[in-house]
């Protein structure tokens, strides 16, 4: 497939060894010299009608989607090299590999749809092959944050010496073991890595990588957790243990189950036929946001059930989405905003179905693994599942996977957990039917306790 346009004439594959540069002649970079801001006018009706839900109120997803295009402006801003001439396009690709969590700062309202959307970011660390950005959502004194907005550098990293002697500025002191910052004129940023979790989030994504119930079985307590809720679904004067019933105000989590099917088209990629990490983000946000508002549907209507009761697998939303050359970079790979966009749309319409059309508020997007890039004209199937619920809380899943027509491949591409707060203040309980549903809740049960301690500690 034709590139839409390329970084420069000829083959963009040759070029980084063509401008590549030692790293001791790379000029000094501070993290506002990488700063970028702009506002979606969501005061002009014309522009504001692609930003609305269909229910009222601001798409999340979309504001993924342009988060993410922010996110590599600021990258190609702060990849500042002597070797490429003045207003020459960087023939470095920048891709979308993490993004660790999106929370409120504070308990606050939604975004309001009627008034604009300032968005601000810069680059906070930097790799040797990966550059770390923190941006902002501003409206009115309502403010989010993007925590570590992650992109990998294919081929080098701009280096900046240490200067302890400048004093007005915020210096990015790369070395081997990790970049780090000081701050003297922004006390705001000051050791952003430290007190905000730049470093400290990834010790602790390490670490539960460590912990993964598909690398070590579950604790004691989980394993207490698990035998409690099964012994709650059976009959125990049957020793078969083979006739299931749902405790009230439960679910099934195979109900909660959820898919969507996306055509990854040009418009939704890069130059390099990658879909954007961006549209990833946003579709598997939509599913998960749908999977979340399932509460009642025919099919649980057909069932024997206590009252007030859901089977997790009744939660279950799906969609799918051609990805176009509009949603794409001039790589040809669909942004992972775009992505993103689709999972939380869809995540956000599992939650309203959930709670019989109450979405309620997105309070937190845990870790949105990016495993490979989506190309134009791939087909991006996108499935959410309610896996955990506690009060007025639920989390939903949202797996993503690309679709190849032509190869006939189906590979992985994003996983997405987002955190549902909603009016409802006891929710139905969500109810595992098999041990990989259990494992699912339990994953759902430490990220909603990390959330509540993130929740705390913020106070």
């Amino acid at each position: 497939m034709p590139l839409r346009y390329g970084p420069r004439n000829g083959n963009y594959r040759e070029y980084p060894a063509e401008v590549k540069v030692p790293q001791s002649e790379l000029p000094p970079r501070r993290p506002r010299d990488s700063h970028v801001s702009c506002y979606v006018p969501m005061s002009d009706p014309r522009a504001r009608i692609r930003y609305l839900r269909h229910g009222g109120g601001v798409r999340c997803g979309r504001i993924l989607e342009d988060l993410d295009i922010l996110a590599g402006v600021i990258c190609y801003k702060h990849d500042k090299n002597p070797a490429l001439e003045a207003n020459e396009k960087s023939p470095y690709a920048f891709m979308t590999v993490l993004v660790d969590s999106i929370e409120h700062i504070q308990e606050q309202p939604p975004l309001d749809q009627d008034k604009d959307i300032y968005i601000n970011g810069q680059v906070t660390w930097v790799g040797t092959s990966s550059v770390e950005c923190t941006m902002n959502i501003e409206q009115q004194q309502e403010l989010y944050k993007v925590n570590k907005n992650k992109f990998e550098w294919r081929d080098g990293v701009t280096k900046v010496p240490d200067r302890a002697h400048e004093e007005e500025e915020d210096l990015i002191i790369p070395n081997y073991a990790g970049c780090r910052f000081k701050v003297r004129e922004n006390h705001q940023m000051k050791y952003r890595g430290k007190a905000y979790g730049l470093h400290s989030k990834r010790y602790q994504r390490l670490e539960r990588e460590k912990t993964s119930l598909l690398k070590c079985p579950p604790t004691e307590e989980e394993r207490l957790i698990v035998h409690d809720m099964f012994l709650s679904t059976v009959d125990l004067k049957d020793w078969s243990l083979q006739k299931r019933r749902k405790p009230e105000n439960s679910v099934w989590m195979k109900d909660t189950a959820l898919q969507s099917v996306v055509n990854c088209h040009p418009e939704d990629g890069s130059v390099y036929n990658k879909i954007f990490g961006g549209f990833v983000m946003m579709k598997a946000f939509e599913l998960a946001s749908t999977t979340a508002s399932i509460f009642w549907d025919w099919s649980l209507q057909k069932r024997r059930k206590p009252e007030n009761s859901v089977w997790m697998k009744d939660t279950a939303l799906q969609s799918v989405v051609n990805c176009h050359p509009e949603d794409g970079s001039v790589y040809n790979k669909i942004f992972g905003g775009f992505v993103m966009m689709k999972a939380f749309e869809l995540a956000s319409t599992t939650a309203s179905i959930f709670c019989r059309g109450c979405p309620g508020v997105s309070r937190s997007i845990d870790d949105m693994l990016f495993f490979k890039p989506v190309e134009i004209g791939d087909v991006l199937h996108l499935a959410s599942t309610i896996i955990y619920t506690n009060g007025p809380y639920l989390q939903v899943h949202v797996r993503a996977e690309v679709i190849n027509p032509e190869k006939g491949t189906n590979e992985i591409t994003n996983d997405f957990t987002f955190t549902f707060e909603t009016a409802i203040p006891d929710l139905p309980s969500v109810m595992p039917m098999y041990y990989s549903e259990a494992m699912m809740y339990l994953n759902g049960r430490r990220r909603h306790l990390g959330y509540l301690s993130n929740k705390q500690q913020q106070k």
